[in-house]
C-alpha cells in the first residue's frame, strides 16, 4: 500500500509527459503547470462532493443511526402485522 503513489506517478504521469513532449503538447514546465491547473479546475467540483460524502459517511457510521432505523423499521413492519412475502416484495 506504501507503493501506491509511485506506481501511478510510474504509471499515469510519466507516459503523460513523454506523449505531451513528443506530440509537442508541452514545451516547457509552464505548459504541464498549465494543464494540471485546467485539470484540477474541472475536478474541484468532484472533491468537494467526494469530501461531503466523506464526512457523511464518516458521522454515519460514528453515530449507528443506521442500525437504529433498521430496528425501527422492523418494529414498524411488527406493527403493520403483514405477511412476509409481502414485505420482501416491497
Amino acid at each position: 500500500m506504501k507503493l501506491i503513489v509511485p506506481l501511478r506517478l510510474i504509471f499515469f504521469a510519466l507516459p503523460g509527459l513523454v506523449y505531451g513532449f513528443v506530440s509537442k503538447t508541452f514545451s516547457s514546465a509552464k505548459d504541464i503547470t498549465k494543464s494540471m491547473a485546467s485539470i484540477t479546475g474541472s475536478l474541484i467540483s468532484f472533491i468537494v462532493f467526494a469530501f461531503f460524502c466523506a464526512q457523511f459517511l464518516y458521522c454515519f457510521s460514528q453515530s449507528n443511526i443506521g442500525s437504529l432505523i433498521a430496528l425501527s423499521g422492523a418494529e414498524g413492519l411488527k406493527v403493520l402485522n403483514m405477511p412476509g412475502q409481502l414485505t420482501i416484495l416491497g
